[in-house]
């Protein structure tokens, strides 16, 4: 009998994760801020982790350190519908390299001066820690084109790296707000001739504030 394959389930989520700073309950740490940075430290003195507070969760890129000194990862944190999201995480190995194994992060590029009207972005690297038969990117750009006109237009090529486009609408600072939606796909048997598809789906936010300049200037 012919093998059968049913798209059967799609499943949304996304991890969110206590950011709230747990480490300050540890007896065994002391902190303290410099400018807008925390920083925490061992009884000893040895630096643990830095970063930088949003109402007692923590926000943007945070840094982590062995009992060394030496850096072994950084998250990046966002603030999600007022939770703590994890949004990138980077682990070194011992010899400092990236561990991409269990790393999940990614580079845009979207140049820091825009022309009004129609502009393209890049994804330049896309690094999973997903694991599936196969895993599909789409880049979701919040795109205005007039006062009364908001699009979420997607760009997917089936690769982990595809262009987008990006929309000026007018002159002067405009924020780009991007969500990539990751799609991991796994087959699943479920008899012996039939087997289904199993859909995750993970989202990663950005946004850059870019200056748009007028085309004949």
């Amino acid at each position: 009998m012919k093998k059968k394959i049913i798209l059967l389930l799609t499943i949304s989520f996304i991890y969110f994760f206590s950011c709230k700073k747990k480490e300050l309950k540890n007896e065994n740490t002391y902190t303290e801020f410099v400018k807008d940075t925390l920083f925490i430290y061992d009884q000893s003195g040895s630096i643990k982790s830095k970063g930088q507070l949003d109402n007692n969760s923590k926000t943007n890129w945070w840094f982590y350190y062995d009992a060394s000194g030496h850096l072994r990862s950084k998250i990046e944190y966002k603030i999600i519908n007022d939770i703590c999201y994890e949004n990138q995480n980077i682990y070194y190995k011992k010899n400092n390299s990236i561990d991409s194994d269990i790393s999940s992060f990614f580079e845009i590029e979207i140049a820091d001066t825009l022309n009004l009207g129609k502009n393209l972005g890049q994804i330049k690297k896309y690094n999973t820690n997903f694991k599936g038969d196969d895993n599909l990117l789409s880049v979701i750009v919040e795109n205005r084109y007039s006062v009364n006109e908001v699009k979420n237009d997607t760009f997917s090529d089936g690769t982990l790296t595809p262009s987008f486009g990006i929309f000026a609408l007018k002159k002067g600072k405009q924020k780009v707000n991007i969500i990539l939606l990751e799609e991991v796909l796994n087959e699943v048997r479920i008899k012996k001739d039939s087997s289904v598809i199993r859909i995750l789906k993970h989202k990663k936010y950005f946004e850059k504030e870019v200056y748009v300049k007028d085309t004949i200037d």
